[in-house]
């Protein structure tokens, strides 16, 4: 009774029917209140203040493993806000139950060491009748970490008062992320929103190919382009690199805060943070998940989409033509490279001129 006092004395909240209970206090982070508010606080000490960005922040990329992993890297978004919102629209992974679209937490609260969230029950309602890709489902919530370890966090934050939108997904069909981050784009304007997604990037590669992986999907994704990111990963995916098994356990979620992010005039990227378990004090550098903390911001001004490549760049690309070429001559099939270079990683068209003592030869 005493712990549940001090919890409630650090976040008030109205009281509410339905708890969605803490699956992973205990194991993620800390369960004692004062033990995890102490946790979160020297997380945030600890990150810098972010440079003056170019407008305000419309969603947040965040991960959600255990905090000795992620939370060094999570605070890093975390720190780029504060202030009061109406509703805190958390996108995760389902890690434990398979989701056709978008599994909502419709009614109650989530409990948590430092307190309830209550639920944003009105926009759940609202969603579930917009749209089939929304489904109520609890039981899909019960054992998923990816939206409670965000909690803590926003609970620091921001000002009291704000509900909770929880949605998990794990759709391998980026057309059904897209509607559903259309979806909530519409039931979002004109509403003091944040929006939450919830991913890890990849597993579970050596150290040194992991930062190659992630920096290429994160400049990929830095382009707000939602089918441009998708196809970015599944050309990485398809480089046959050692360990790799995903590049981002949140894909959907991230395709879905995407989408809306764009429609309610996110136009500029900002990479706040990045590392790899590998660099943590009890990781495995043979063998990682990749990390990033990512703010998407209304700037007013049209996102850079244009590739422009320095000389270094171009010099590469080069040597990389000539040798597939020689390769193809050869009657051998080259195989795919993954660049030091992200840029050099992301899909792109090149145009190629073959001349022989000056004179054109082909195209």
């Amino acid at each position: 009774m005493i712990k549940l006092a001090l919890a409630c004395a650090l976040w008030a909240a109205p009281a509410v029917a339905q708890i969605r209970n803490p699956a992973v206090a205990g194991q993620f982070y800390p369960a004692d209140a004062k033990e995890l508010g102490r946790a979160v606080d020297s997380y945030l000490a600890k990150a810098p203040a972010p440079a003056k960005l170019p407008g305000p922040i419309v969603a947040l990329v965040v991960p959600h493993a255990g905090y000795e992993f992620s939370a060094p890297v999570a605070a890093h978004a975390y720190k780029a806000v504060s202030g009061a919102y109406d509703t805190v629209v958390v996108i995760g992974a389902a890690h434990t139950a398979a989701v056709a679209g978008a599994a909502l937490y419709a009614k109650g609260a989530f409990a948590t060491p430092l307190g309830p969230v209550p639920v944003d029950e009105e926009l759940a309602a609202r969603l579930l009748q917009d749209s089939d890709l929304f489904q109520d489902d609890p039981r899909a919530h019960s054992r998923e970490h990816s939206v409670e370890v965000q909690l803590p966090f926003l609970i620091k934050r921001l000002k009291p008062g704000w509900k909770l939108l929880p949605l998990i997904m794990n759709t391998e069909d980026p057309a059904t992320s897209f509607r559903i981050g259309q979806a909530l784009a519409r039931e979002l304007k004109g509403r003091k929103a944040l929006l939450v997604a919830s991913s890890d990037l990849s597993h579970y590669p050596p150290a040194e190919l992991a930062d190659r992986v992630d920096r290429s999907t994160l400049k990929a994704l830095e382009r707000l382009d939602p089918q441009f990111f998708w196809l970015s990963n599944r050309i990485m995916l398809a480089k046959g690199i050692p360990g790799l098994s995903t590049t981002w356990c949140g894909e959907a979620a991230v395709l879905a805060a995407l989408t809306a992010a764009k429609s309610l005039g996110a136009d500029q990227s900002v990479l706040l943070r990045y590392a790899n378990s590998g660099t943590s004090p009890h990781g495995d550098q043979s063998r990682t998940v990749g990390y990033a903390a990512m703010a998407l911001l209304r700037s007013g001004q049209p996102p850079a989409n244009e590739i422009i490549l320095d000389a270094g760049q171009r010099k590469n690309l080069l040597t990389l033509t000539r040798d597939t070429l020689k390769a193809g001559l050869a009657g051998r099939k080259p195989a795919p490279e993954l660049a030091a270079d992200p840029v050099l990683n992301l899909p792109s068209a090149v145009f190629v001129t073959l001349t022989e003592a000056g004179r054109l030869r082909g195209c």
